[in-house]
C-alpha cells in the first residue's frame, strides 16, 4: 500500500491538463508518479542526552528528536517520533 500526497496529485493534474483541481488523469501515470508520504517525511536520530526517568519498573533514558527537540523515553517508539513523525534511523 502506498500513501500518496493528495495536495501534490492535485497539483499535478492541474497543471498537466485543462481539468478542475478535483478531476485526476489516472491514465497518464500522475497516480503511480505522486509523491508518497514516506518521500515527504523527514528523517531524524535519537540524540541521547544523558538523562533518565525513574519508574516503579527501573530507570528509562531521555532522549531528544533531532527533528523537532521534543524529548521522549522511547521505549515504545524508536522506529519514528511520536512528536513530528520523523522516521528514525
Amino acid at each position: 500500500m502506498r500513501l500518496i500526497d493528495a495536495d501534490a496529485l492535485i497539483q499535478k493534474s492541474s497543471h498537466a491538463k485543462q481539468y478542475s483541481p478535483d478531476m485526476l488523469v489516472v491514465g497518464q501515470g500522475y497516480i503511480m508518479d505522486a509523491p508518497t508520504i514516506e518521500t515527504l517525511r523527514p528523517s531524524g536520530q535519537w540524540i541521547d542526552i544523558g538523562a533518565y526517568v525513574t519508574t516503579a519498573y527501573g530507570s528509562l533514558d531521555v532522549y531528544k528528536c533531532s527533528n523537532c527537540n521534543v524529548e521522549i523515553t522511547i521505549d515504545d517508539y524508536d522506529s519514528f517520533c511520536p512528536n513530528c513523525g520523523a522516521k528514525m534511523g
